[in-house]
């Protein structure tokens, strides 16, 4: 194959890639994408409104029970303060 006509043949597949190139660019995304906010998905959702109420109030009663707890322990380490010495 004459060599002038190679390299017109090459030249002449390189021009057409690149015109095919042109017409999609890479970057280009057919579709929809969506955006799923699972915070406000949790938060507003009613079952999870209900466990939230749910777990709220069992842990209410701990908490008051741990509270009630470390007054206790306050009052007794206070005594252990002020009788430490005779007892």
């Amino acid at each position: 194959m004459n060599p002038l006509r190679f390299l017109a043949a090459a030249a002449l597949a390189s021009v057409s890639a690149l015109a095919a190139a042109q017409d999609k660019p890479a970057t280009a995304i057919t579709g929809k994408f969506g955006f799923v906010n699972t915070e406000r998905i949790l938060r507003d959702a009613v079952p999870a409104q209900r466990a939230q109420k749910k777990i709220e109030a069992e842990f209410q009663k701990r908490d008051q029970e741990i509270a009630r707890l470390a007054d206790q322990l306050k009052r007794m380490q206070d005594d252990l303060e002020k009788n430490g010495v005779t007892m």
